[in-house]
């Protein structure tokens, strides 16, 4: 399994930014028969934008921390915005859906990155598209 090199935090660090969800509405019955319900319903994530990649973690009082990353050019995303996901009565939130092969996982996944419509949210989801397309470049 390939190891994820983040570099040094202090010096290679380009944006950072946390938020705190709350559910809403419970989980749906297919969800919570199948177990892949989310146990907490509040929870912090925190994601951290290095020169190279990104860095989430999640933590809530059931589920416990976990921490994944991915290098930006192996990154592809969706902006998710907050008045689609209302009329689809999906969440109440808005985001970044981010697919890639994450630390820890031998195959690649997707993983929804809460962002929020406030400007430390659309100032982060700016950074991390900026970042992703230039490491594309590369």
């Amino acid at each position: 399994m390939e190891n994820q090199l983040l570099g040094d935090p202090e010096t290679e660090a380009v944006a950072c930014c946390q938020t705190h969800r709350v559910r809403i509405a419970k989980p749906g019955l297919l969800s919570r028969m199948l177990g892949s319900a989310d146990p907490d319903r509040e929870h912090d994530v925190t994601a951290l934008l290095t020169t190279s990649h990104l860095a989430i973690a999640r933590s809530g009082a059931k589920y416990g921390t976990t921490v994944i990353s991915a290098p930006l050019r192996d990154i592809g995303f969706q902006h998710i915005h907050q008045e689609f996901l209302v009329q689809a009565g999906a969440l109440d939130d808005s985001g970044m859906s981010l697919h890639a092969r994450w630390s820890g996982f031998p195959e690649a996944g997707s993983y929804f990155l809460p962002l929020g419509d406030d400007p430390a949210g659309t100032a982060f989801r700016q950074a991390l598209t900026e970042a992703i397309a230039h490491a594309k470049q590369r």
